[in-house]
């Protein structure tokens, strides 16, 4: 479906508007998609207001998932197998094998298996 051309958004509205949503008001969850939160903000401002409130998110599919409290992030590989994830995660995306750079834009399964690894072995 085609969109009408619409005026741009700024980034300080887009961010307001994100933020003040019910569920990120009541510490809850909000989701956007990759390629708007790129295009209107950029991924590095996303990421220091991020950081500045304290929030976390996760990236899957083209979508950002942003928790939007300070609770640790437990992902549930399966039954047996949980961890919690919080600065843990953060420290050991930064040590990737090409030193310490921001994670790749696109996640391949190999390397999202490897950072799982890596996470389990410094618990």
């Amino acid at each position: 479906m085609h969109q009408p051309n619409l005026p741009p958004i700024s980034p300080e509205y887009w961010l307001t508007h994100l933020f003040s949503a019910k569920a990120a008001r009541n510490g809850g969850i909000v989701r956007r998609k990759v390629r708007d939160v790129e295009r209107i903000l950029g991924r590095r401002a996303f990421e220091n207001e991020l950081h500045r409130r304290g929030f976390s998110a996760v990236e899957n599919a083209g979508q950002f998932v942003i928790f939007c409290n300070s609770e640790p992030i437990r992902l549930t590989r399966n039954s047996h197998n949980a961890q919690i994830l919080g600065k843990d995660l953060a420290q050991t995306l930064q040590k990737s094998d090409r030193g310490p750079r921001a994670p790749p834009k696109r996640w391949r399964p190999k390397s999202l298996q490897r950072i799982w690894a890596r996470v389990l072995q410094n618990s």
